[in-house]
């Protein structure tokens, strides 16, 4: 992956353009190369187990090229890194209404172009800058779910997991040149890196069912919960979302669908968010996250083998929201009418 960033200021008044610093490295590359193996095998008609290994090298290099912006103490990162990862999954099928899993597995994520060389503002009053002493986080993972079938009319699943990550990769406040804070903008800034924070778990649960009400209505929903914080100083990790989930009431007769979902996410309170969050007031209410739903309405019919068409009511109820962390808020309420063909 070759990736390039450029960057530029115009006055929209009278169209002059002026230099300004680029969010990555001017030029940088990132690669990896891996091989891997894996099998399957039926035990006997009630288990089966799979096994795989992969081993992965990568490869990261970025170039900086003073600007005359701020002084990095490198003009260059190069980052290589390696590791044998694997997994072991079972799945146990003791009758036909109940299946029953489990997985292990070890996993590996090595810093990227982002991870190390991004320079941008998150918000005003902070900077992020890059980290050339960032690794790689790695990490172990268990996981096990339950499907009950005790009919064709009906279907429940759960799926739990936990995932230990050393070396967890979050943001955190950084020196540049032996200095906490440096100009950056005209703003005197604050200045955070992405670092390696020793340890943290992320554990979470999803729960699912399906169910036939008739020959035409079926109804399907899932919920999922997610938590996760760093082991040292017990703080939130920055990219685990709220709540979310699914819900949809589906209606189907002959060549005609409808479905009525409803979308929803909970919220996260204020002090509850990671400690960059909470600097980040442009993404957030006061309150911190805040939670929401939509209500969506879509339908189809099959006009003949080739043509169908579509109309559907998305955000019926116009909300305004914003799905965690984007700091855009989403589309209010949309009509779409299509025409699909296919032959």
């Amino acid at each position: 992956n070759l990736v390039s960033s450029s960057a530029k200021t115009i006055d929209i008044v009278d169209g002059t353009e002026g230099l300004t610093s680029t969010r990555y490295p001017e030029d940088s590359e990132f690669g990896n190369k891996a091989i891997y193996v894996s099998t399957k095998n039926h035990i006997n008609d009630k288990l089966i187990w799979n096994l795989g290994f992969r081993y992965t090298i990568t490869g990261l290099r970025a170039d900086f090229i003073d600007r005359g912006f701020f002084v990095l103490p490198f003009s260059e990162i190069n980052n290589t890194n390696s590791s044998l990862n694997g997994s072991l999954g079972l799945v146990y099928l003791p009758n036909d209404k109940l299946k029953l899993n489990t997985v292990v597995s070890s996993g590996f994520r090595a810093p990227n172009v982002d991870d190390a060389g991004k320079i941008f503002d998150s918000e005003p009053g902070a900077v992020v800058v890059p980290n050339p002493d960032i690794k790689p986080e790695t990490s172990n993972n268990w996981e096990y779910g339950i499907t009950y079938k005790p009919n064709t009319y009906l279907e429940l699943g759960l799926t739990n997991y936990y995932t230990f990550l050393r070396d967890a990769l979050v943001r955190r406040p950084f020196t540049l040149n032996g200095e906490s804070q440096i100009i950056y903008d005209g703003l005197l800034s604050d200045v955070f890196a992405e670092v390696n924070a020793g340890e943290a778990f992320i554990w979470g649960f999803s729960l699912a069912l399906k169910a036939k009400l008739n020959k035409w209505l079926s109804f399907r929903t899932i919920y999922n919960y997610i938590e996760g914080e760093d082991t040292i100083e017990n703080l939130p990790l920055r990219h685990v979302s709220p709540s979310f989930g699914h819900a949809s009431l589906i209606y189907i007769a002959d060549k005609f669908t409808s479905s009525f979902s409803i979308n929803y996410q909970g919220g996260i309170a204020f002090e509850d968010l990671a400690p960059s969050e909470q600097n980040k007031t442009h993404l957030y209410a006061t309150d911190g996250a805040l939670a929401w739903y939509t209500l969506n309405l879509s339908n189809s019919y099959q006009l003949n083998e080739n043509f169908t068409i579509n109309f559907n009511l998305e955000n019926i109820l116009d909300t305004h929201y914003r799905a965690y962390s984007s700091g855009i808020s989403a589309p209010g309420f949309n009509a779409v009418i299509a025409l699909r063909a296919t032959f």
